[in-house]
This record gives C-alpha cells, structure tokens and sequence, in this order.
C-alpha cells in the first residue's frame, strides 16, 4: 500500500492558481474528475465527487484514491493508471464494480502538469455507463432471440424428419450465451402414451440420465410436472422435486419448458 501520510507540501502538489483554474472548468461537470500522480494520490477532485462517493473533495486531497473510492489497500482491478504511467499514454476502460452492481468507464490521460516535488500529474475521469451497457445488452438479447426464431424456422422448412429437427432445434436453444445454460439437455414429446413423456432427442446427457429418464409419467419429477401443469418448472439445485437421482449426481439446476399448441400438450424441453 502506498503512504497516505504525505506531508501537507505534497497533499498540495498543484499550483494554487493552476489549481484554481482547472477546478473552474472540471466543477461544472456530473461525473467525478480527478488529478492523481503515479502513486494513486490525489492531488484535487471536482464536485461531483461529493455527490458519487458522499465526501468532500477537499478532505480527499493527498488520500490513496483505491482506499477512497473502492476501500482497498491496492489498486483495483484493471485500473488504467498503472499502464498509463508505465507506457506513458492514454489508457480507456470499462470497469465493473460488483459491489455496486455499476459499469463505468474508467479513463488516464497523461498532463504536462507537475507537480511541486517534479512528478508526473494524470488526469482521471470515471463516468458511470450502467445505462449504456444495459441497453446495449438489450439489443444484443434482442437480436440473439431473433437470431434463434429465425434458424428454428428455418429448421421448420428443412426436409428432414421429426427427431433431426428437434435435434438442431435442441443445439440451438443451448447455444444463446445469455441464457446461462450449461450446454446439456432434452426434448421430450408425446407419443403412444398420453401420460407419459418420451425423451426423443438430447445434447451431453449422462449415461444413468439417459436411462431413468427415457419415459416420464406425468407428474413425475421436474419434466413430469412441467408436462402435468402446463408450466415452467425451474429449479436452481437438486431439490424434492427432482425425484429421478443416481448415485454421485452432480449439483445442477432446471428448466423444464411445457411445449404447447392451442392449449394442446406436445412435450417438454429440458434445459441445464
């Protein structure tokens, strides 16, 4: 960790004046603007710092920054000050922060400034872009989901049979990277039986899977439910519901998704 007893010269480390100035531009501005030297002191803050991170900005200057905004002893992770001072250049980022559940874009950019005792001053600026990140997430969702419909019709149109179709449909569905899904699973339909659902394709099942579970009752298990009440069935672990179990199952979780026409049950389809 780096001191953050400086002495009260080097908390300064700006020109009165120089300092003045800067802060006449940067005050006005709703994100967080800072100059920090090479060690993650800060040597002044703008004001909206007080509003971002509940304190002065004058009660900051000459504080380790990681320790003021992030409570760490160290930088934080993929912090852009490090390369900027070795490299000498601008550095841009997109940061997390799971403590806040924030994306922001965290940016160094190297001054002519010294300071007092000759060392490099960089200009900080972090701006939250959660907004951003999440509405480009949208779009992305968005154009996976029609991504999906449109090679699902597209199988629809190809001249195979039933279980090749289901087959592909199956390796689709596992494939969209938003949905979390391990890349395992299985379709089942209904065929001679009314009440039972039969798996007729899957993706990396287990062999003792395959076995139990190659005929569902209704109401049986997660798929049986699924099959019985015309809904979703989800489960994050191995609970009382999942009542086909094998011996050394690993822990895993459940979507078991009702296949419906005109209210009409065809089948369930089983997702990890």
């Amino acid at each position: 960790m780096k001191d953050e007893n400086k002495t009260k010269e080097d908390r300064q480390g700006l020109d009165p004046v120089v300092a003045s100035k800067i802060l006449d531009t940067v005050d006005g501005l709703p994100f967080y603007v800072m100059l920090v030297d090479a060690d993650h002191h800060i040597l002044l803050a703008n004001k909206a710092i007080k509003e971002h991170l509940g304190v002065d900005p004058e009660n900051i200057i000459g504080k380790y920054c990681p320790k003021v905004v992030h409570g760490l002893d160290a930088p934080f992770p993929g912090c852009p000050l490090e390369e900027a001072v070795e490299k000498c250049h601008t550095v841009e980022r997109e940061l997390f922060d799971p403590d806040s559940g924030r994306w922001v874009v965290s940016a160094i950019y190297p001054t002519r400034l010294r300071t007092s005792h000759d060392r490099a001053i960089f200009l900080h600026i972090t701006q939250d872009i959660t907004e951003k990140k999440q509405a480009e997430q949208k779009i992305l969702h968005n154009y996976q989901i029609q991504s999906v419909l449109s090679a699902l019709l597209r199988i629809s149109l190809l001249d195979i049979s039933l279980k090749e179709q289901l087959q592909l449909i199956l390796e689709h569905i596992i494939s969209v990277p938003w949905l979390a899904l391990e890349s395992k699973g299985g379709i089942f339909v209904l065929e001679d039986d009314p009440g039972v659902l039969v798996m007729k394709v899957h993706h990396n099942l287990s062999p003792p899977v395959l076995n139990m579970c190659r005929q569902v009752s209704f109401g049986r298990c997660l798929c049986g439910r699924a099959a019985l009440s015309g809904q979703i069935e989800f489960a994050d672990r191995v609970d009382d519901r999942h009542e086909n179990r094998y011996e050394g199952m690993s822990p895993h979780g459940h979507y078991c998704i009702p296949i419906l026409s005109a209210g009409k049950m065809l089948g369930v389809i089983n997702l990890y």
